[in-house]
């Protein structure tokens, strides 16, 4: 299992119980709403019996009703939560990756964005003081020079190439997959 998928698989399996929560709550106040509606019918007098058992049967249904878009309304928020979550969590979880695994994954990147051509790389302060020899030869091989003032992004880099920027940093590769991303979390947490 992949660090990634680990990943997934922690906040699949919280985001489940949330939901779990979140569905158990609701079905209690759906509960108390029914019961207090039940409660109310019954109060009404035996002189207007049938017009009460008709505001009974509309009191219930109202309520059920009340209950189910609470709840559905409950549920949506905490996906959309659970989603704004994980997407927040993975620049987290990629600057946490050891540094062997770290620049393995950005010489990758750099594999799929890097130009045939001469240019700088831009990297953050805290990755240009632990870059190790593998990704140095990676970028030499590239045409690329480390630029010597750093870049203020969460991880990743950014490839210049004169007026020609690639932005490779973590939240700009979220930001640009957000709907493919969004369309992956919903499928494993909520399929």
């Amino acid at each position: 299992m992949t660090a990634k998928e680990k990943i997934l698989f922690s906040i699949t399996d919280e985001a489940e119980k949330k939901s779990r929560e979140i569905i158990a709550t609701a079905e209690k106040e759906a509960e108390y709403i029914i019961k207090s509606a039940e409660l109310t019918a019954k109060s009404i007098s035996e002189n207007d019996l049938k017009t009460a058992k008709e505001k009974s049967l509309a009191v219930i249904k109202n309520g059920k009703s009340s209950a189910q878009l609470e709840k559905r309304n409950k549920i949506l928020k905490f996906k959309t939560e659970a989603i704004e979550t994980v997407l927040g969590d993975i620049p987290i979880k990629l600057n946490s990756y050891d540094d062997a695994e770290y620049f393995l994954m950005l010489s990758r990147l750099l594999d799929k964005n890097a130009l045939d051509k001469e240019g700088i790389i831009n990297l953050n302060q805290r990755d240009i003081a632990r870059i190790n020899h593998i990704f140095k030869k990676k970028i030499k091989s590239l045409g690329l020079k480390i630029s010597e003032n750093p870049a203020d992004i969460d991880g990743g880099f950014i490839l210049n190439y004169g007026g020609i920027l690639i932005n490779c940093s973590f939240k700009a590769m979220v930001n640009e997959n957000r709907e493919m991303l969004i369309d992956n979390i919903n499928r494993i947490l909520f399929s």
